[in-house]
């Protein structure tokens, strides 16, 4: 048997009260604990939001990796065109030129790489959207594809910025 009561006040300050009635009506029934539909709902949902929780720290740990794991990258394919970049700036190459040419053609399979993930993201996040809200995998992989956009940008201006500066001499 379940009793259900909206009121203004606390719960907690009613349950005596409410205690002393059921046993008036009959003193054989076991009174459980009174609780508020909050706990209730919250309880209701405590595994599901455990997962969540996991899950979503998953996904940062590896979306951490994946970031610096494509700096790293990034970084070893400008040290291997120092010499490259030397040489177009021995030739007269201006900075801008030299730091768009490095953009330009380390940003290609970084492009290829995230088109292919955002890809296959969606196609994964379809099916799951009936477990969760149905907005809420486009929406995680837009934001996760765009903060990684943002940090390949970040490592490719860091990485190509000294390279610019070099001289013939090096």
């Amino acid at each position: 048997m379940s009793l259900v009561m909206k009121t203004a006040q606390e719960s907690t300050a009613l349950a005596p009260a409410i205690r002393a009635e059921i046993r008036k009506m009959d003193g054989s029934l076991p009174i459980p604990s009174i609780r508020t539909m909050r706990e209730i709902v919250s309880a209701s949902v405590a595994q599901r939001r455990f997962q969540m929780v996991l899950t979503s720290m998953f996904a940062l740990v590896a979306l951490l990796l994946g970031a610096v794991g494509v700096y790293g990258v990034v970084s070893y394919a400008v040290a291997c065109r120092t010499r490259d970049i030397g040489i177009r700036i021995a030739l007269g190459a201006r900075r801008g030129d030299v730091m768009r040419w490095v953009f330009s053609s380390g940003m290609r399979p970084v492009v290829i790489g995230l088109l292919a993930g955002l890809v296959g993201a969606i196609a994964i996040a379809s099916p799951s959207a009936a477990c969760c809200l149905a907005s809420l995998p486009r929406t995680s992989c837009r934001s996760a594809v765009s903060r990684l956009c943002c940090w390949l940008r970040r490592a490719w201006h860091v990485m190509s910025r000294p390279v610019a500066r070099l001289g013939w001499t090096r």
